[in-house]
């Protein structure tokens, strides 16, 4: 889509693709061979027959001048002069800026189709175009780059570039930090209040108040002043140790060695603005630990996103606690992703991306029976599959040479979003603070691998018996996790092996799997159910077997 104006910045192509036509480089979106532009749009065709060779679109044949990822083009129209000039014979190139988009859609249309989804950088945010159709990425600010291309937004180290610090600078991912060294206090930045002594600011109050009053004024205003500074020293100093306790420092070295990592570092006066100074409507995310407050982040998108208050970390896990921030920040279609944190606070505050309404659960989708919100047979095993996917990839990663347990599984923590897609949401640390204890929550206990009751420890195959319990929820439509409901009534799991043992399936599936379920899919589900249920962890299988299980069953609807 094309129209008026100009702007310069970085340009890259597909790899593999020709960059340059002549002088021009050409970037992705556009391309000059096939699989290299985004669609026939961004076709350009480079014509070997001028000397250099020029290029021009492939739709309308205009001569290519230059091209802005910001969606201008620049290119030279060849018009007919006449009813100008009056000489049908006299032809010139007029030069014009125009403007371009991809797609046809708003923004948050093309969100929803991920192979279609142009804005590849996890570090890119999209704009409804101002033609009217369509969009443009962009590159998050602290970065740049191509926005189009998976790894093409790239981190600007603020540090080497423009070197913002009176003090001590430290580049983070998307943003830098400055801090002032021992002895002298401010914010550290050039266009701040910068660094100056710890004593400066409080002579420079004493050598104005002096000539107001000595023997009066002066001292009420100094000592007012003295009380006020020993305070503020004392709330930052205080605030230095809860950072440095809550592994601010170790998360600080760790970014620094990480440079496709964005994970934003809070003050706690930040986290007070963001949450509204916690008034707002708790978010409640069913059997997860802490306390979850809806907040709106301070950026020019006002995203919102949930704020959770974890319990203390012990020092001996605050490195996993680290790594697994680290980890959680990583975009992944199956998870809820980690956006930032607070450690200088009495308790970690961890700021989660908000997914739809951000009470829309796995739980709530199975408990529904409004038909505008039926949750089909279809679905059903979709968002199972999710489910696997996400526990799969957390089971595979190591933290801290540990391996990545979630340790809570429930179809109350599974988020959905607007497309009905599964994100597990893990709560930080959570199994690092309940680690070495011999029970949890009662409403979790339904959840719970009996080898945890017996032995207090849990591993990978504890994921995959709470796993199995949240596809009989699946399977039957009952809620499981429920406060209310009779201790009898709790063993549903077992039930389910005893009956599926039984030949008795049919008899506690839901109505939506019978009547619109693939008869084959239906048992094969309840098969894995029931090998996830085992007694002994042994004989369960790994969540990597479990997901390509249910990936083939979805398949084959």
């Amino acid at each position: 889509m094309l129209f008026a104006s100009f702007i310069h910045t970085e340009l890259r192509s597909l790899p593999g693709c020709p960059q340059k036509c002549g002088n021009l480089t050409i970037p992705f979106p556009f391309g000059m061979e096939s699989n290299c532009y985004f669609d026939d749009s961004f076709h350009i065709i480079c014509n070997s027959s001028f000397k250099p060779p020029k290029p021009f679109l492939r739709l309308g044949r205009a001569e290519v001048v230059s091209i802005s990822l910001d969606g201008k083009l620049e290119i030279l129209n060849t018009s007919s002069m006449v009813g100008i000039l009056g000489k049908r014979e006299d032809h010139q190139s007029v030069p014009m800026v125009v403007e371009w988009a991809t797609g046809s859609v708003a923004c948050h249309v093309a969100r929803n189709n991920a192979s279609r989804y142009a804005c590849q950088s996890p570090h890119s945010r999209c704009k409804d175009s101002s033609i009217g159709q369509g969009y443009i990425c962009h590159c998050l600010p602290g970065y740049k780059g191509n926005p189009y291309l998976l790894d093409g937004c790239q981190d600007i180290d603020e540090c080497a570039v423009s070197n913002p610090c009176q003090g001590v600078c430290i580049n983070l991912p998307g943003s830098f930090k400055c801090y002032c060294p021992k002895g002298s206090v401010g914010d550290g930045r050039k266009d701040g209040t910068g660094c100056h002594p710890e004593d400066e600011s409080i002579l420079r109050s004493a050598y104005l108040c002096f000539p107001i009053g000595i023997f009066f004024v002066a001292p009420v205003l100094a000592t007012t002043w003295i009380a006020w500074t020993e305070r503020q020293k004392k709330l930052e100093k205080h605030r230095e140790e809860l950072f440095q306790q809550n592994g601010g420092n170790l998360l600080l070295r760790k970014l620094s060695r990480r440079r496709n990592t964005q994970l934003n570092i809070y003050t706690a006066e930040e986290m007070k603005a963001i949450t509204n100074s916690y008034n707002t409507r708790n978010v409640m995310l069913g059997c997860s630990p802490g306390d979850f407050y809806r907040g709106t982040l301070l950026d020019h998108n006002s995203t919102e996103v949930v704020v959770v208050i974890v319990e203390r970390i012990p020092q001996s896990e605050i490195e996993q606690f680290v790594d697994q921030l680290i980890f959680l920040s990583q975009p992944h279609n199956n998870l809820v992703r980690v956006r930032g944190c607070c450690l200088e606070t009495q308790s970690p505050l961890i700021v989660y991306e908000l997914h739809g309404d951000g009470n829309t659960t796995l739980f709530s989708c199975i408990r529904s029976r409004a038909p505008e919100t039926r949750f089909s047979c279809g679905m059903r095993v979709r968002a199972a599959a999710g489910v696997a996917r996400g526990v799969a990839y957390l089971n595979s990663h190591k933290c801290n040479r540990a391996t990545f347990v979630h340790g809570n599984i429930c179809s109350a923590n599974i988020l959905m979003d607007s497309s009905y897609e599964a994100k597990i949401f893990y709560a930080a640390g959570s199994n690092l603070i309940a680690r070495g204890t011999s029970s949890l929550g009662q409403e979790n206990c339904v959840y719970r691998d009996p080898e945890f009751t017996r032995a207090g420890c849990l591993n990978k195959r504890s994921d995959v018996y709470s796993f199995g319990v949240v596809l009989v929820e699946l399977l039957t439509g009952g809620t499981v996790f429920s406060p209310n409901r009779r201790e009898n009534d709790r063993r549903m799991a077992l039930d389910f092996v005893y009956l599926a043992k039984g030949g008795r399936l049919h008899q506690i599936l839901d109505a939506e799997m019978i009547d619109e379920g693939d008869g084959e899919v239906v048992r094969e589900v309840a098969v894995l159910a029931e090998s996830c249920l085992k007694v002994e962890p042994g004989e369960r299988p790994n969540m990597k077997k479990v997901e390509a299980k249910l990936t083939t069953l979805v398949q084959m609807r």
